[in-house]
């Protein structure tokens, strides 16, 4: 086992103990000689206790001086804890301190948003009978407008009519829905557009080919060529086109929409206001 310094040390003073020991009854033995009357010099076993009591009491300090360095290693131990302790403590309480802000900052946030939510509900109240309001002026408008795409339109309107009944669709969505309709009928005004369908003539079902251009004019023309008509707002029925300058405006008119001439000023029968 290694001896620390002060061990070291304290063996150090036992030994010079020791030889002081041994000096000292040393000298008493010569002080013995020169004095006329002698005293008994002490007996070997006097000077082995004394030598053994001197090295029972140094040893007695070396095992006290090692307690003395255990509990000051563990007293910097605990010094070193204690201080690692201390050092959390503050960050936690800096943290804390932190989240006090972000808590506070939050219970603000609700409470602006459960302001909002109330209002939000005052406007869904009145959004809703809106909604309903423009998609039954919707079905009124495809009803009463040229009837170009007709089953598309009135599908899209009944879409809307089911959705407003459920309850899985916010009302954003709804609303969405809603001004997404009218921005497609709004857009049907804005492009020609040349398609194949169905069309009672005369009560008669045949397949022709249609014209539309924007919601201005709307055509149709049978397969062989030999029938050009027109939708006439006024009496909303068709009407034989008879003219040929117009049948040939008409025919460029189907080839513009198709892409296959580029586009051109064109003079088109319609109906007059």
């Amino acid at each position: 086992m290694t001896l620390s310094k002060n061990s070291k040390n304290a063996t150090r003073v036992a030994k010079l103990s020791l030889g002081a020991a041994l000096l000292t009854f040393g000298s008493l033995t010569l002080q013995a000689q020169n004095t006329p009357e002698t005293p008994t010099p002490p007996s070997p076993e006097t000077i082995e206790q004394a030598v053994d009591t001197v090295v029972e009491r140094e040893g007695d300090a070396i095992q006290t001086q090692s307690k003395i360095e255990a509990l000051s290693d563990q007293t910097d131990t605990l010094e070193s804890e204690y201080k690692a302790v201390i050092r959390e403590l503050e960050v936690v309480n800096r943290y804390n301190d932190q989240m006090k802000q972000i808590i506070d900052s939050q219970k603000s946030e609700i409470a602006i948003i459960e302001s909002d939510l109330a209002k939000l509900q005052d406007t869904q109240r009145e959004i809703v009978p809106l909604l309903l309001r423009m998609i039954e002026a919707l079905d009124q408008f495809v009803e009463a407008d040229t009837p170009f795409l007709i089953n598309e339109r009135q599908g899209r309107v009944a879409e809307l009519k089911e959705l407003m009944n459920r309850g899985d669709i916010s009302i954003a969505e709804k609303y969405r829905k809603v001004f997404d309709a009218y921005q497609q009928e709004n857009n049907l005004a804005r492009n020609i557009e040349a398609t194949t369908g169905n069309v009672n003539y005369k009560g008669e079902d045949r397949t022709v080919n249609f014209l539309r251009v924007g919601r201005v004019a709307f055509f149709f023309k049978s397969l062989d060529g030999n029938l050009i008509a027109r939708w006439d707002t006024k009496t909303s029925d068709w009407t034989v086109v008879e003219d040929d300058s117009e049948k040939l405006s008409i025919l460029t008119a189907f080839k513009i929409a198709r892409k296959e001439i580029p586009v051109d000023l064109l003079v088109l029968p319609v109906t007059q206001p």
